[in-house]
């Protein structure tokens, strides 16, 4: 699953920045219902 928060999360990933805390948040709050969190479009870039 993407929006447009996946952006932001690609470019986190691709410039190994620290995630921020709203992600992180919004991430352990999601594998704590037992679901996978958000993706990045990292894959989509991928050939």
């Amino acid at each position: 699953m993407y929006d447009t928060a996946s952006i932001l999360r690609m470019i986190t990933r691709m410039h190994q920045l620290e995630v921020l805390d709203g992600f992180k948040a919004h991430d352990d709050a999601t594998k704590n219902r037992g679901q996978t969190p958000m993706g990045d479009l990292t894959n989509a870039l991928k050939l």
